[in-house]
């Protein structure tokens, strides 16, 4: 079986080398299309045995199409060329390809898409690899989809870096709204390709609403448009037109509006993670923390089954929730506020619950919980970690708790667990680096202090490091360090300054 890479560039000198790198060795040729760069994304591409051609830009179908009259594979794989593909994720994907039924014209892969400030923005879903059949065309100038009426979805992920220069994200998001204004006044607005587009125009509406919360209004009402016109049922796209609407509500504070759609897309789609996750944050703005904890717990309890398989099937289509890598962050800083003020569900109910379903995350939720409320869980505790003892996120979590709580035994038996799991934990790190150091064993926790600080960018760890370098007179790593620290503390600020504005938009 022969598989193509394709790419389509344009001054993308400072993405390309690590997504080709990420090739090497692994497709039968790589394809890059220029459409005009003015860098070194040519000679990039040349460097790494990419065949390069130059086409005029005509938009993003024409570009990829043009790559595929080049290819030659029996399949052709799509990088845009802020992806990277991982080892792993491509043995499994040569496993799928080889064993997909020969009618399957088009595969869906999963979009890993890597934040500023946390492991993962998100996860999204894009038809990118296909048969090198001439049936099958890109269509759309931007936003292109393929002309295929249906895609077999494969749990492979690529990752994607686009969500960390926030600059370019609203430049991005200003060229596709001005693209698909002009699309949109082409087409049928009762043909498919009008629904396709009119989607892409909420989502990037949406993408603003971060920088400015004018743009609010506009996602509800071109979300609106689109629910209220469906001229054919497209699964993916209606769901997540749902979600940007409800998220849009919520920012506005029009609850009960934001409820009703959430019940209106229940209908359509009852397992569907997003919707069950506004459901609770919805109630817990309106005060109702029973009802908000049950939609939370649905929420988490599904969430440990779809983690199996990252698509979530729903009346034969294939879905993906964007909810799932953020998780953790959920359950540590919102879900435990409903749990609290509930008056129904305490940390024992959660823990029978636990015992019938075992679930990962209900887990975290119940030790994050008896964190906040500084109670002992340690039975529950010990058959948590003894059950999860391979899960570095468990084991972290856990690994917080028995800090916060005092319980130096169970402290240590988890870290004794972490440095054979996963010896790059973050707390792990933190916590050798931290008694390294008190040992005035300033090499050992320099190393330490240092990945953990590279991981978590924790301000607070910055004097500890300085110590370590000016104890072991390291003067040059010392001078570029703080330069590093004087950067990121610029970045950071100017990170709050645009939240501080856009709260004083919203008001």
């Amino acid at each position: 079986m022969k598989i193509s890479a394709c790419i389509i560039a344009k001054n993308e000198e400072k993405n390309l080398p690590r997504l080709l790198e990420s090739l090497k060795g692994k497709f039968d040729e790589i394809i890059l299309v220029d459409t005009g760069s003015t860098d070194k994304t040519i000679e990039i591409a040349k460097q790494h045995g990419c065949k390069v051609y130059h086409r005029q830009w005509q938009g993003f179908a024409d570009a990829r199409n043009y790559a595929v009259s080049k290819a030659s594979g029996e399949w052709i794989w799509h990088f845009d060329a802020d992806f990277e593909l991982e080892e792993e994720e491509w043995k499994k994907a040569l496993y799928y390809l080889n064993n997909i039924p020969e009618n399957i014209l088009a595969v869906t892969i999963l979009i890993k898409n890597i934040g500023d400030n946390i492991e993962s923005a998100g996860i999204s879903s894009n038809t990118f690899i296909h048969r090198n059949n001439p049936k099958v065309k890109w269509v759309g100038k931007v936003h292109e989809t393929l002309n295929v009426s249906e895609s077999y979805g494969i749990p492979v992920f690529v990752k994607h870096y686009g969500f960390q220069d926030s600059t370019v994200l609203r430049k991005k998001a200003l060229r596709n709204i001005k693209l698909l204004r002009q699309e949109l006044k082409e087409l049928d607005k009762n043909s498919k390709q009008y629904h396709i587009k009119l989607f892409y125009l909420v989502q990037s509406y949406a993408v603003l609403t971060s920088y400015d919360a004018k743009y609010t209004k506009q996602v509800i009402k071109y979300a609106t448009q689109f629910i209220n016109n469906i001229v054919e049922e497209t699964k993916f796209f209606d769901i997540y037109v749902y979600v940007y609407l409800i998220e849009a509500l919520l920012k506005e504070k029009r609850f009960k509006e934001a409820l009703e759609k959430i019940k209106e897309a229940q209908q359509i789609f009852p397992d569907y993670l997003d919707i069950i996750f506004l459901e609770g944050k919805v109630y817990l703005e309106l005060e109702e923390y029973n009802e908000a904890v049950e939609a939370f717990l649905k929420f988490i309890t599904l969430t440990d089954q779809h983690l199996k398989n990252p698509f979530v099937l729903s009346k034969g289509h294939a879905f993906v929730s964007d909810k799932l890598l953020n998780l953790p962050y959920y359950i540590e800083n919102i879900i435990p506020e409903a749990v609290i003020k509930s008056d129904q569900y305490t940390l024992e109910k959660l823990i029978n619950l636990w015992k019938e379903k075992k679930g990962e995350y209900l887990g975290i939720l119940i030790i994050t919980t008896a964190k906040k409320l500084n109670q002992d869980i340690s039975k529950f505790l010990n058959k948590f970690i003894n059950l999860y003892n391979n899960s570095s996120k468990a084991l972290s979590f856990a690994l917080v708790y028995a800090e916060h709580m005092g319980h130096i035994n169970t402290k240590s038996k988890i870290i004794k667990r972490l440095q054979k799991v996963d010896p790059q934990n973050s707390l792990l790190c933190y916590f050798s680096g931290k008694e390294a150091l008190e040992k005035g064993k300033y090499e050992t926790a320099l190393k330490d202090l240092t990945i953990y600080f590279q991981k978590t960018k924790n301000l607070n760890i910055i004097p500890d490091i300085r110590k370590c370098l000016i104890n072991l007179n390291l003067k040059e790593e010392l001078k570029r360090f703080d330069e590093e620290i004087n950067n990121l503390t610029k970045k950071l600020k100017t990170t709050s300054d645009n939240k501080t504005q856009q709260k004083q938009n919203r008001r």
